[in-house]
């Protein structure tokens, strides 16, 4: 095909108004819910634990965790701001002979350019569509794929991170606190009595 006019540009087609009644909706309030509680709750476990304990790397270590928040959560919303790219309603191709490598879509009563597909729930063809989220409340396409890419790698290794940092929070407590109960039958902590 020699045309590539076939992109629709969410971001020419849909208003702020109509993006950010998009953003809410069930999927993206709890998706983005949950990313800032999985920050908050692993900031607190840094500032109460990690940070006055071990200076300049503690310093490292928070600045590693807001660098890994800031771009889970940018990655995220990009993902859900920016829409799929759809395809023009009544697409057709300059070239007529073109007509017989593409398939129609009834629905929007247009051709569909390559790897194209319409998605029942947002009611269009999506260009290079990869399937409907309903996390973000759209669908992965040509136009988002790239941000949500980076949210689907960049939030397994934030969660593994806060997993290792409550962990350490969890050990700190383990040992420091649950090991110096005393019992006042023997005269001895707990720790004391597991060195023995």
């Amino acid at each position: 095909m020699t045309s590539h006019n076939f992109l629709l540009n969410d971001s020419v087609c849909k208003s702020v108004t109509q993006k950010v009644k998009r953003l809410l909706h069930f999927g993206p309030i709890c998706g983005m819910g949950l990313v800032i509680f999985l920050t908050i709750v692993g900031l607190s476990v840094l500032v109460s634990t990690i940070l006055p304990s071990k200076g300049l790397f503690g310093i490292v270590i928070l600045f590693t965790y807001f660098f890994l928040s800031f771009f889970i959560m940018r990655s995220y919303a990009l993902s859900a701001w920016y829409g799929p790219g759809f395809v023009k309603l009544g697409w057709k191709p300059t070239h007529t002979e073109d007509q017989a490598f593409l398939q129609f879509c009834a629905l929007c009563e247009g051709f569909k350019p390559p790897r194209s597909h319409h998605c029942k729930t947002c009611g269009r063809c999506v260009l290079k569509m990869d399937h409907h989220c309903p996390w973000i409340n759209s669908c992965v396409g040509h136009l988002n794929h790239g941000h949500f890419l980076h949210f689907v790698l960049s939030a397994p290794l934030g969660c593994l991170y806060c997993c290792i940092l409550c962990s350490y929070r969890l050990y700190y407590v383990l040992t420091r606190v649950c090991c110096t109960i005393c019992f006042p039958s023997s005269n001895v902590t707990t720790f004391a009595n597991l060195t023995r």
